[in-house]
């Protein structure tokens, strides 16, 4: 994918924290972490907290329509489960939203301006016929798992995410360095689990971020 635009795409982040939510301690720590790793590689960031489902699917629709951009990464991250056997993440006023459904914004037919550009999707959530392409969706933990996270480190995922991208987006691609966030994670142990994160390519290429290239 070519990533030559003066910002190497946009980053949209929404960050549900929930602040009576124990399983979501470390939220604010990850946002900021995020943020930071964004900027340093050269994107344009958008970054939302504690959003309703209206305002959720609102926010995902303005972003799907930026042209300018050479490649675009969403993060959300919030409460998260198996519904009706399928992943749904918790908005801010407790309605659930499909995983498949902020998906569907960006297949083909719902997002033209993307097309051919790189779309990067990563939920930090536990889990309990369109044409997609271009499209990398990550994962926090395996189907069925919680999402670890520690007090003032904030989650496993995005900690392992952000060292691992900050050191070596000048180097490889990002599928390479997702397998090297997971072996990394494998290094974590709560008192009673490991965690495994997982992503899906749908017909995605070879995309490097090139930080500091114009």
């Amino acid at each position: 994918y070519p990533m030559r635009s003066k910002y190497r795409g946009k980053l949209l982040l929404i960050n549900n924290i929930f602040p009576d939510s124990v399983d979501r301690k470390g939220a604010e720590v990850d946002q900021t972490s995020i943020s930071e790793l964004f900027k340093q590689i050269g994107f344009k960031n958008e970054t939302y907290t504690n959003l309703n489902k209206k305002e959720l699917v609102n926010v995902i629709r303005d972003f799907n329509y930026n042209k300018k951009f050479d490649s675009t990464v969403i993060i959300i991250m919030s409460h998260g489960k198996m519904h009706e056997e399928e992943t749904v993440l918790e908005c801010d006023d407790r309605s659930l939203l499909p995983i498949s459904d902020i998906l569907s914004m960006f297949d083909n037919r719902n997002s033209p301006f993307l097309v051919n550009k790189p779309k990067m999707f990563f939920f930090q959530v536990c889990r309990g016929d369109r044409t997609y392409s271009d499209m990398l969706i990550g994962q926090s933990t395996v189907r069925g798992f919680k999402a670890h996270r520690d007090t003032y480190l904030g989650s496993w995922y995005i900690s392992s995410m952000c060292d691992v991208f900050m050191n070596h987006a000048y180097e490889h691609d990002v599928e390479t360095m997702l397998k090297m966030v997971d072996n990394k994670m494998s290094k974590f142990v709560s008192e009673i689990s490991r965690q495994t994160s997982t992503y899906e390519n749908r017909g995605f290429g070879k995309c490097y971020f090139h930080p500091g290239i114009y």
